[in-house]
């Protein structure tokens, strides 16, 4: 009695080509599920923390604080102590603004909830403030009186310890 087995039908679920039949279409549906759940999570918010004027399909953004900075030839350092987070911020050309404070903004690269806002308050030739000790990537550094009429930006790295400010309008 031999039985043999070889020629008998497989049953459905253990062909090889089922597993490609119904497991594509599988990870798909897993796949959309999981963007649609990235998408609703992230929100729809800009992470250009910039006001600006939508003009058909072109956003125009308001340069008038960087053209200023520019014509006053404003240049400032910024140094950072990542152990303690303390922020010194001293003008490096130009003028140095009268204001008592300024408003540090580091922009976060993906999220605005992630934005910090740090005050520098008038300290000798310069301005100190404290911020959150720990960075774990790049900031966008936005630095600018209250009324906002000057606007000098930087990229801080994740590692460094200080960045040089400038105009946007400039590219140094």
């Amino acid at each position: 009695m031999n039985h043999d087995t070889s020629n008998a039908p497989r049953p459905w679920y253990r062909e090889p080509m089922m597993a490609l039949v119904l497991g594509l279409p599988l990870m798909s549906v897993v796949a959309g599920f999981s963007l649609l759940g990235i998408a609703i999570h992230a929100g729809g918010a800009d992470a250009i923390p910039q006001e600006v004027r939508r003009t058909g399909k072109a956003q125009v953004g308001d340069i008038a604080a960087d053209a200023h900075a520019q014509a006053l030839g404003l240049r400032a350092q910024l140094r950072v102590d990542r152990g303690t987070g303390a922020v010194v911020l001293d003008f490096v050309e130009g003028d140095a603004p009268g204001d008592a404070r300024l408003e540090l903004r580091l922009v976060h690269p993906t999220a605005a909830a992630g934005d910090i806002e740090v005050p520098l308050v008038r300290h000798n030739a310069g301005y100190i403030g404290r911020m959150e000790a720990t960075r774990r990537h790049d900031w966008k550094v936005v630095l600018s009186p209250a009324d906002g009429q000057w606007r000098l930006i930087a990229r801080l790295a994740a590692d460094a310890d200080g960045v040089r400010l400038h105009p946007a309008l400039t590219d140094s």
